[in-house]
């Protein structure tokens, strides 16, 4: 959704694009990798995470693609545009991709291992994720009528307790999470709010596999749809659908692909069997 900002919008059909995505260069270099990107239109065929943040990339989004054909690297134009130094609202001092290429860090907000992390020069011991550090600073919630903001925890010690509005859990206090800056009390988690995929919206579309996977929205029917692998209700705000087949995720929905592909398999090795010996046994049943 586009919270802020001026944006471009088509006259013809529902075709929306921020001014800055607009003016985003075409060509561009980047600190954690060698080669030179190139701004991509439509994601790749095969390829559907981010190199930078791990996280899904539509087929129909904006990315970067590095420009030599045998390398797989791509980038989100947020995880793109994202640079050092960085000045981020979670840490006092600017933070710099400083971590050697053999060495993987740890962010110190999710505790994700991972090879490309923002750290802070000053202190030694804080680090941050490409995930964490393109969460939006700011967000409208539907049932809100101010904005929300991005809260980077407090003090274990507070007495202070949270729930989240969405899942009405307990939410704890030295997490991030999005709250009302206007005495409104309002608390949800982060992924409550945004969504576990960030950047997939219902009515988009990824490839996985080299198969057309398609986006559904999971919060406008009665009742949500039920996981083909885990045979749960899908708990997150979109759900994936492919082969005719409705998941919660793509690990959900890659073991329903691999299921899928080894029982066809399995019913079609049985089914070439009983043709091969169904005259056999026709033959064995005369002899009785």
């Amino acid at each position: 959704p586009i919270y802020f900002g001026n944006f471009y919008s088509c006259v013809q059909c529902k075709f929306v694009l921020h001014e800055t995505c607009a003016n985003i260069s075409r060509k561009i270099y980047h600190p954690i990798h060698p080669h030179q990107l190139i701004l991509a239109p439509e994601g790749r065929y095969d390829d559907v995470t981010c190199s930078a943040c791990d996280r899904l990339i539509p087929a129909d989004c904006f990315s970067y693609e590095c420009a030599k054909e045998e390398c797989n690297f791509q980038l989100h134009v947020q995880c793109a545009t994202t640079s050092e130094p960085l000045v981020h609202g979670s840490h006092a001092h600017p933070l710099f991709l400083t971590t050697k290429p053999e060495v993987w860090g740890s962010c110190r907000v999710c505790s994700l291992k991972i090879k490309e992390t923002f750290n802070c020069i000053e202190c030694d011991d804080f680090s941050l994720c490409f995930q964490c550090a393109t969460i939006p600073p700011k967000v409208r919630y539907k049932h809100d009528t101010h904005i929300l903001t991005l809260f980077y925890g407090e003090d274990k010690s507070t007495t202070m307790m949270h729930w989240c509005e969405v899942s009405e859990r307990k939410i704890e206090i030295n997490k991030w999470f999005y709250t009302c800056d206007q005495y409104c009390c309002v608390t949800l988690h982060i992924k409550c709010l945004i969504g576990r995929d960030l950047y997939m919206k219902p009515g988009s579309s990824l490839f996985f596999y080299g198969k057309h996977v398609d986006v559904l929205s999971n919060n406008h029917l009665m009742s949500r749809p039920i996981c083909a692998k885990s045979v749960n209700h899908c708990p997150h705000k979109i759900a994936f659908q492919c082969f005719g087949l409705i998941a919660c995720s793509l690990e959900c929905l890659g073991g329903c692909y691999w299921m899928f592909r080894d029982w066809t398999l399995y019913s079609c090795h049985l089914l070439n069997a009983v043709i091969h010996l169904s005259p056999l046994t026709s033959r064995k049943r005369r002899n009785w």
